[in-house]
């Protein structure tokens, strides 16, 4: 989208009140409810690397979620866990690989 579609789009809004606060969607798998967002903290064009570009910048960072964490969500909301539980479980589990390679390098230095 190019920053003049989208200040038509705001003014031409059958329904247009420039009150209303802007949020950015955020994609959220498994939540029930309406869809989850975080405010807009500033927007304006892009200087040096960013020229040519009009960037919204959220309130707070937002990352991606790789395929993997996305199907994994899908994966624990089906089967009635949560994301903050499999969270958990994969860093015990990577802290639990860290462990064993720790030990399976003193063992190899006796």
């Amino acid at each position: 989208m190019k920053a003049d579609q989208l200040a038509e789009i705001i003014l031409r809004a059958s329904t247009r009140n420039l009150d209303d606060e802007v949020r950015i969607v955020v994609h959220n798998p498994g939540k029930v409810g309406p869809r989850s967002s975080v405010p807009l903290q500033v927007a304006g064009y892009g200087m040096d690397w960013e020229r040519g570009t009009f960037e919204l910048i959220p309130a707070m960072p937002l990352t991606r979620l790789t395929p993997e964490d996305v199907a994994a969500i899908h994966k624990s909301v089906s089967a009635g866990s949560s994301w903050h539980a499999y969270q958990a479980h994969k860093k015990l589990h990577e802290r639990i690989q860290q462990l064993e390679a720790e030990i399976a390098a003193l063992k190899g230095g006796q």
